[in-house]
C-alpha cells in the first residue's frame, strides 16, 4: 500500500527523515479535494499537536 500522493518513494522518505513537509498555498492548488482533506485533518489533529508541543517543552 502506497502512503504517499504527488511524490516518489525518494521525496517521501525525506519528508519523514527530516520530519519536513512543505506544502503551497491552498489557493495555488488546482486539487480542491486535496485542499479541503488536508484542511479536515489539521481541524481534527490540531488539538492533539498542540498538547504533544506542550509535553515537548517541558521536557526540554
Amino acid at each position: 500500500m502506497r502512503l504517499f500522493h504527488y511524490t516518489s518513494e525518494e521525496g517521501f522518505q525525506g519528508i519523514v527523515l527530516n520530519k519536513t513537509l512543505r506544502l503551497t498555498q491552498s489557493t495555488q492548488s488546482n486539487d480542491k479535494k486535496d485542499t479541503i482533506h488536508i484542511h479536515s485533518l489539521i481541524n481534527e489533529n490540531i488539538e492533539d499537536f498542540y498538547i504533544n508541543e506542550d509535553k515537548r517543552t517541558k521536557s526540554d
